[in-house]
């Protein structure tokens, strides 16, 4: 496996005002430094961007559709601190909040489960290895010792963890003052 990818970013607002001249002024202005929000998952890296190393197939929300050309400044400078970049993107308020977030797709790591002293098979973690010659297929499960391992569907829901799911709800409070188109998320990948 490649070495591991880390996310760094904005959330952006566009900020409307009076100019010196007749006429409106519209700039981009980053408010939130989102780096420090959020930690290494590649399963919503790659259900948002795409691009990453993931075992899970999803179609990607917003796939690197490189800088925009109206960055804020803040995300500039901060962009300008990285060597190592790549699979930059951005996503929309908008387009966060119309997220199928129960999406499903397979996961091609099994899924290891332990029994409890009742005897049920309780899910222990989810990123196990699959033994060479094992078929990754849905539904497809097998013991191994006092292990039970299976292949399933997750869904895009699994992997928002609460990181995540605080600059989706910052990204919200935001749209509610300056509209859903702006106010959006801006990111790249340091590998």
């Amino acid at each position: 496996m490649p070495l591991g990818k880390d996310i760094h970013g904005w959330v952006e607002v566009r900020h409307t005002y009076e100019g010196a001249g007749p006429g409106t002024v519209s700039e981009w202005l980053g408010v939130i430094k989102m780096t420090e929000l959020v930690g290494r998952s590649y399963d919503m890296f790659a259900s948002l961007f795409g691009g990453q190393p993931s075992y899970i197939d999803f179609v990607p929300v917003a796939p690197q559709r490189g800088m925009p050309a109206d960055i804020s400044e803040e995300a500039v400078q901060y962009y300008l601190e990285w060597q190592g970049l790549c699979d930059e993107t951005w996503i929309t308020w908008n387009e966060v909040a119309v997220i199928n977030w129960d999406d499903e797709a397979l996961d091609r790591r099994p899924h290891e489960y332990v029994q409890d002293s009742a005897g049920k098979w309780t899910l222990d973690r989810t990123k196990s290895h699959a033994d060479k010659g094992i078929e990754i297929v849905d539904g497809n499960s097998w013991q191994a010792g006092d292990r039970l391992y299976k292949i399933v569907r997750v869904s895009r829901r699994d992997s928002l963890d609460t990181g995540w799911q605080m600059v989706f709800r910052l990204m919200g409070v935001l749209a509610e003052k300056y509209g859903g188109d702006n106010v959006r998320l801006v990111v790249w990948f340091e590998s």
